[in-house]
């Protein structure tokens, strides 16, 4: 993530420091967590995932699986999105998988979690 991108976010209060206090989480049946985490996913991952259903597929080159793909993979869970989100950072190893370290609050992570969930097909699981 570029540092003009970064500061931005960080202005938007959108990324916060590592360093900064946790809140108490949310309940996942709580529509304010998927309502915040679908603002972090149009902000933040919309870029190079398709948020939703009927967005728009991003641009051949920049595009990770569209949240529908993550949420139906039998692996997931908020448990394994929110270890996902919290240590996952590209590097040369992980290439071509250039996914970015997200700076965000432990409540953003999980409301982006609980978002992501949201997703998921009726068929999965």
């Amino acid at each position: 993530m570029t540092s003009k991108l970064l500061i931005g976010l960080f202005a938007l209060g959108l990324v916060a420091p590592a360093t900064a206090p946790a809140m108490a989480a949310p309940t996942a049946a709580s529509p304010a967590p998927v309502r915040s985490g679908r603002q972090i996913a149009e902000t933040v991952c919309a870029e190079c995932h398709q948020i939703t259903a009927n967005a728009p597929a991003p641009p051949p080159g920049h595009a990770g699986p569209s949240f529908r793909t993550i949420a139906d993979a039998p692996s997931t869970s908020r448990r394994s999105l929110l270890q996902f989100m919290a240590h996952t950072e590209w590097n040369r190893h992980t290439e071509p998988m250039t996914m970015p370290l997200l700076l965000l609050l432990p409540q953003e992570r999980r409301g982006l979690a609980d978002y992501i969930l949201s997703q998921r097909s009726a068929t999965a699981h």
